[in-house]
């Protein structure tokens, strides 16, 4: 039973639900990092489609396919193509994003480059209702009559129509389709794979959603992605708790965290169990409020305070999810290859939920499924060191190895 809205969000309350809940897919990062903007990116041959939905709508996306200079001929056709099936809000075909010091970068110049050179084709899209802006932070503007379409199975179709289209071009007449889905987008593309079999040739899911998103919005409530978002900084013993003496620490790094991204919250106020240990269960103390107003904003239709104050979504997109067959069992049904990319340290959606589908597979004798979960890997397998260290992550090169293997007909 849903609640209804009676409660009122304390600034506590806000400060524990944004540790997970609202933090950018693409962390800001400091002005020491390199530049990483557009025009420093080799991203092959980038082309700008008008795509047409089954309903009429248009949206744009961006084809990126592979150069002479990735060792492909000019005009040869592409074996594979890579479509990255975005999360949960609005995405554009750039997904540009703050990097400091008042530069930015373009999400998928650095995913179009990754695979271009590999001779691998690349396409990004508007989500509908979706264009491209200027107005930071997330560059981009929304027509949110038009994104309330946005649900699930319209994202499916509307990828079925994006592949039709791409299938037009002379290059891309025999390539594969390879979905790349990421968070929401791992539904997204398993719904795509068995509505239109004949489309999608592979899929690949990180960030992977295994339970229906009504079950893990309220995971999410539970204080666990916290513990293990603010947990690297602040226990130092390693033992799953922090006590009062190491968030109180004078670190010069602790003090610094304690104060932005936990604004200066007192332990006592925190440690709402008062037994002087910070542990998930006390944070889910004070998200049960924002859970319930979230519930309660679902039911009485209050989109505005959803989009305000939890997430850039509409309440159609929540009650379709609400209502959808989950990955674990929809998944068991798929013949095509699936791979599976995880962070052990996702603070979004559990990792053992890739284990328990590993588990599922094998009963059932199925051997179409290869997972990975990765030891010290967030939700987006850590696609941020690509941007601070110039260099991808186990988790970006085990994805790299799997598109590069499926190119070759592994």
């Amino acid at each position: 039973m849903m609640m209804k809205v009676t409660s009122r969000i304390t600034p506590l309350a806000m400060l524990v639900a944004c540790l997970v809940i609202q933090m950018p897919t693409t962390a800001q990062t400091d002005a020491s990092q390199p530049d990483t903007t557009a025009e420093a990116c080799n991203i092959g041959d980038a082309t700008i489609l008008d795509i047409r939905l089954a309903d009429g709508i248009t949206i744009q996306g961006r084809l990126t396919l592979p150069t002479a200079d990735s060792g492909t001929p000019a005009h040869a056709p592409v074996r594979t193509l890579v479509i990255y099936v975005h999360g949960t809000g609005p995405g554009t075909y750039l997904t540009k994003r703050p990097l400091g010091a008042g530069r930015t970068f373009n999400y998928f110049d650095i995913r179009a480059e990754a695979f271009t050179e590999r001779g691998i084709g690349f396409f990004s899209y508007n989500k509908r209702g979706v264009t491209n802006s200027e107005e930071p932070p997330w560059y981009d503007a929304v027509d949110r009559d038009l994104f309330r379409t946005v649900v699930p199975i319209t994202e499916a179709d509307d990828l079925a129509a994006m592949v039709r289209t791409l299938k037009q071009h002379e290059r891309l007449a025999e390539a594969r389709i390879m979905l790349l889905g990421v968070s929401e987008g791992t539904v997204v593309s398993a719904l795509a794979a068995e509505r239109h079999p004949d489309l999608v040739d592979a899929i690949i899911l990180t960030g992977y959603c295994h339970e229906n998103l009504y079950d893990v919005i309220a995971y999410q409530f539970q204080g666990h992605g916290s513990m293990l978002t603010i947990r690297p900084m602040f226990d130092a013993d390693d033992d799953g708790m922090i006590s009062r003496a190491e968030y109180e620490s004078e670190d010069e790094g602790i003090s610094r965290y304690r104060t932005t991204v936990m604004r200066g919250a007192a332990f006592d106020l925190l440690d709402a169990t008062g037994d002087g240990m910070l542990a998930a269960a006390d944070f889910a103390s004070h998200q049960k409020v924002m859970h319930n107003m979230l519930l309660g904003c679902v039911e009485a239709g209050n989109e505005e305070w959803i989009w305000n104050n939890y997430f850039r979504i509409t309440v159609e997109w929540l009650r379709a999810h609400f209502a959808l067959e989950p990955n674990k069992t929809r998944l068991l049904r798929l013949e095509l290859p699936i791979y599976v990319l995880h962070g052990e340290d996702d603070a979004h959606v559990p990792a053992d939920s890739v284990r328990d589908l590993e588990t599922r597979f094998r009963a059932l004798g199925k051997t179409n499924l290869e997972a990975h979960v990765f030891e010290d890997h967030d939700h987006n397998l850590n696609f941020m060191e690509l941007i601070s260290r110039n260099e991808p992550s186990a988790g970006i090169r085990r994805l790299l190895e799997i598109a590069e293997g499926f190119d070759a007909g592994q």
